[in-house]
């Protein structure tokens, strides 16, 4: 193969890996589905009492909600995507840690009364 020839070729080579590599980008999908469901996690924990009993995973959703929000609109999809599956992890790990703490709450409340009623029944058969 002539110098020539193998030149041409290389040249022929790149210009095929240069289409295929802007073709590979333009190729990849909006994940409108990945936001949509970080929206609805999102919303969804600050509906519960998550502002309340994990604020700091809620911002982070809420943050990275934001940020995937704006890389859609720049179309940076893999960015987008990544940063939409990011914050619906961060939104049910909020809601989750809220019904945990919640639970717990409830927990102590039935325990106070329970221990309040059994006071109560030993003064009265005290009192008897």
């Amino acid at each position: 193969m002539s110098m020539t020839a193998l030149k041409s070729s290389l040249s022929s080579i790149a210009m095929a890996s240069a289409l295929s590599l802007a073709f590979g980008c333009a190729s990849v999908a909006p994940p409108r589905e990945q936001l949509g469901a970080a929206e609805s996690a999102v919303r969804q924990a600050s509906a519960s009492k998550a502002s309340q009993f994990a604020p700091a995973e809620l911002r982070m959703a809420s943050d990275k909600l934001a940020q995937a929000q704006t890389a859609m609109r720049q179309e940076e999809y893999d960015d987008a995507r990544r940063l939409a599956e990011e914050a619906l992890v961060d939104a049910q790990l909020a809601e989750s840690k809220a019904r945990t703490a919640e639970a717990q709450q409830t927990a102590r409340n039935m325990r106070e009364a329970i221990d309040s009623l059994r006071r109560e029944a030993e003064r009265s058969s005290k009192g008897s």
